[in-house]
Formats: C-alpha cells, structure tokens, sequence
C-alpha cells in the first residue's frame, strides 16, 4: 500500500518524544489459547535464537530474536517453536506478508515493553496548532506513516494472539490521532479489508473519524472539510449511513475526549 499523497493534515504544538515510531481477524490454526503460560520470560536458555524471515523469496531478511521472548508472548510462535511443526526444527518461521518496519516495531516491544524510542510520535500540547507541513520535513512525514505502522502492528499482534501488544499500538495510535486528527484514506481502507467486521480496531477507526470531521465542520474550514469528504469515501459502502448517522448525533451534542481504553482487547 503506497505511503504517498497524504492528506492535508493539522497537528498540535507538542514536544518530540525522542525517536518513537490475507485477513488477520483470526489466529491461524495452530494457535493455542491466547495466553501463554506465563508472561515474564524466565530467559533460562539465552543462547538460543529463532529466525523470523521477513518478506518473500530471496528478498527475504532474516531476523534473530531470543527464543524464550518470542514464545513467552505469543501462543501462536510458542506452539509453533516447541510443538511438531516444521519450525520447532528448523527454528525459523516465514512472515511473508510482514512488512521490515512493522516486525521493528514488534522486536523493540518484545525487548522493552514500550514503543517509545522509535519514529516521530509527539506528545500532545493544548496549546496553539499549527500545520503539520510546518513541523521538518523529516518529522511529518514519519508522523503521517506511523499511522499505518502502528494499524498494520496492531493486525499483526492480533494475529498472533498477543493482546498486550495490540493495546500499546492502539495507545500510541490514539496519541498520534489526538495531535493529527485527520486519518489518511488508506488507513481507513487497510483497517476495514484487513481486520474482522466489528473488531476493536474498526470501532475506534469509527468513532475517531466521526469526532474528527465534527471538529472539521464546526470549525467551517473548506479545505478540512473537503478532506472529511474524501475520508467518508474511505469507508465500506454500507458503513457510511453508520458513519453520517453518527456524525449527526455529534454535531448537535456535546462530546467528550475518547476513552482508549474502551478500545481495548482482552488480555
């Protein structure tokens, strides 16, 4: 999915936390229960490493993390590294479909339990706002593709039955929308043909959207509001009566700030 041609977007003023940045609606079928046995790595064999393959065929990068953290967290590369699969004896496993940044993203969590240190996320001001072309070039632009990083993140650790990964995607995910409200279009689009109808995910994509283009509409910025249009058009077809319906209710009522934590999966 192309990262060019954004849409015009607005950010609020805030310091720079220094550097952060097929279907995946179920587990595949050699998943075990979604929690592992235990959820702090005992690292009793240090020495040895499993190979993830990132991407297909010769272009494939390898990618060594430590056995017993891989397997600690996910169900799904535990059963698959210590069951009767091919790769409890090769010690490798092929991601095919997982994108080098993504898999970055997953190993710095692994390792550190944040995803604070990677890309340009900002922690959120009250105060003035300004347009988020004015912040360095460098800056806005991984500002702008985090949004999809940390969409394609979330799908991934949903695959792989890791809850609590998912729940920091999805907090930085709304830290990024707090500061930069306007979703990219093929955000929207990657969110509604890649996780399953209902998911935690699509209801915050949602409800995030709708907040967004009343702030747009009542501000009566043409251009802001042009690009609400175009984010409308985003949304699945049959969605988009749910999407004016709700954007109707939030016009005429008052609306408090969004609850993430509404947003969560179990863990």
């Amino acid at each position: 999915m192309p990262l060019s041609s954004p849409l015009r977007t607005y950010s609020r003023r805030g310091k720079m936390l220094g550097p952060t940045s097929s279907s995946v609606s179920s587990s595949p079928s050699r998943s075990s229960p979604r929690k592992p046995v235990s959820q702090n790595p005992i690292f009793s064999h240090p020495e040895q490493l499993v190979t993830f393959l990132i991407g297909k065929g010769e272009n494939a990068k390898p990618f060594p993390l430590h056995k017993d953290f891989v397997c600690v967290h996910s169900p799904v590369f535990n059963r698959a590294f210590n069951g009767r699969w091919v790769e409890a004896t090769t010690h490798t496993y092929k991601l095919e479909e997982t994108t080098l940044e993504t898999f970055h993203l997953y190993a710095l969590w692994l390792y550190t339990k944040t995803l604070d240190g990677h890309g340009a996320l900002v922690e959120t001001d009250s105060a003035e706002l300004e347009e988020l072309e004015d912040l360095p070039e460098d800056v806005a632009t991984q500002f702008r593709e985090n949004q999809l990083r940390l969409i394609e993140l979330w799908c991934f650790a949903d695959k792989y039955a890791m809850p609590k990964l998912q729940n920091v995607a999805m907090t930085h995910f709304a830290r990024i929308l707090n500061a930069d409200p306007l979703m990219r279009e093929e955000v929207i689009e990657y969110v509604y043909s890649t996780t399953a109808p209902g998911s935690q995910m699509q209801k915050y994509v949602m409800e995030a959207a709708t907040i967004s283009a009343t702030k747009f509409a009542k501000e009566g910025d043409a251009e802001m509001i042009g690009g609400v249009t175009a984010l409308v058009k985003s949304f699945p077809v049959d969605l988009i009566p749910q999407f004016v319906a709700a954007l109707a209710i939030k016009i005429t009522r008052a609306q408090g700030p969004v609850k993430i934590r509404e947003y969560f999966v179990e863990e």
